[in-house]
């Protein structure tokens, strides 16, 4: 098993920032819409940011942008990740995304 450096991740990064960024100008042009906005865009928010980061990271071994640029999400004994662990790694996106 070879880890993946920093630029490699970083690139990873910046490959799903750019995937996610469709989706977050939806979200953006709805509260511009509305008063209603953030209510109106919390579950397909949190629907699709499972589905990402969780769904993904299950089925295919990581997000599009990790998938690019051959970086795979494993246990540490080199195992596929499954529902349990892809959950548990984001959490804490998920926490700091209701604030």
């Amino acid at each position: 098993m070879v880890y993946a450096g920093f630029w490699r991740r970083f690139g990873a990064y910046l490959v799903d920032v750019i995937c996610i960024t469709v989706l977050t100008s939806a979200s953006w042009w709805i509260n511009e819409q509305t008063r209603f906005g953030m209510l109106i865009w919390f579950l397909p928010g949190f629907l699709i940011g499972i589905w990402y980061h969780v769904h993904l990271v299950k089925r295919y071994g990581g997000t599009p942008g990790k998938l690019v640029l051959g970086v795979r999400i494993v246990k540490l004994d080199g195992t596929p990740v499954g529902y349990k662990e892809a959950l548990l790694r984001y959490s804490p996106l998920l926490v700091l995304a209701a604030y």
